[in-house]
């Protein structure tokens, strides 16, 4: 009987191991490999699902196709590396998978409003440096690898304590 419980129990029980899967190794792939060309087959492959099982699987999972959550993780990493770095443009295009600047500098603009150059000298991370709104230092770690301090707030405290307990695992 399709619908029994059993069967829907086996059937989440499968559905979970998908999942795990797709978390545990995909995930990791797809942000190892940003630089590089990413097709649906290969990741289908990879989960071991045919490619029309694997979008429908993958959509229904994170509430977002495969080539938008690549979009959307290219776009991240570049906004970091124009932020955080002084690469030209050509570099953080390359860095994040795209064949060329002018795909790169269109897809940039449309979801951040701004193209590359300009997002680097006046998007929103350029407030928190100019301002001294945001200064990375946390307590004990003097190698400026990472440290928080938030000032002109209310909520300073709070925001640095929170910061810290989120920080402090990943450092050691």
């Amino acid at each position: 009987m399709p619908n029994s419980p059993r069967a829907l129990a086996d059937y989440h029980a499968r559905l979970q191991r998908v999942s795990d899967h797709i978390h545990d190794h995909i995930h990791d792939h797809i942000h190892d490999h940003l630089h590089e060309p990413l097709n649906m087959a290969q990741l289908a492959e990879l989960g071991c699902l045919s490619p029309c099982h694997w979008h429908r699987i993958y959509a229904s999972f994170f509430g977002e196709i495969m080539a938008a959550t690549v979009k959307r993780l290219r776009l991240q990493k570049a906004a970091g590396d124009l932020a955080q770095t002084t690469l030209p443009v050509r570099q953080v295009a390359t860095r994040c998978g795209y064949p060329n600047v002018q795909s790169f500098t269109h897809t940039f603009s449309q979801a951040y409003g701004l193209p590359p150059l300009q997002y680097r000298a006046r998007g929103p991370h350029v407030q928190f440096m100019q301002h001294g709104r945001f200064k990375y230092a946390l307590p004990g770690h003097h190698d400026g690898a990472f440290a928080v301090q938030v000032t002109d707030s209310p909520l300073d405290t709070a925001a640095a304590d929170l910061l810290t307990d989120i920080y402090m695992p990943l450092l050691g």
